[in-house]
């Protein structure tokens, strides 16, 4: 529903756009990202690619919680 109201006020968002207007609805844990980018190719808006995108959730980022060994 934001994304479609989003839509509904702004042809042609940025993506800053799409992440203020989804930013207090989706959970970042998961497929946020994707979300972003689907808002931004229906409404033809070019996205900047993520560091790490189609890598698994948390792969190749350290553990910043981990205890030192």
């Amino acid at each position: 529903m934001a994304a479609s109201d989003l839509l509904a006020r702004e042809a042609r968002p940025s993506e800053a756009m799409v992440l203020d207007a989804l930013g207090g609805v989706l959970c970042r844990c998961t497929g946020y990202r994707k979300i972003v980018e689907a808002v931004l190719d229906v409404a033809g808006t070019d996205s900047a690619p993520m560091p790490g995108s189609g890598a698994a959730v948390g792969h190749g980022s350290p553990n910043s919680t981990a205890s030192p060994s």
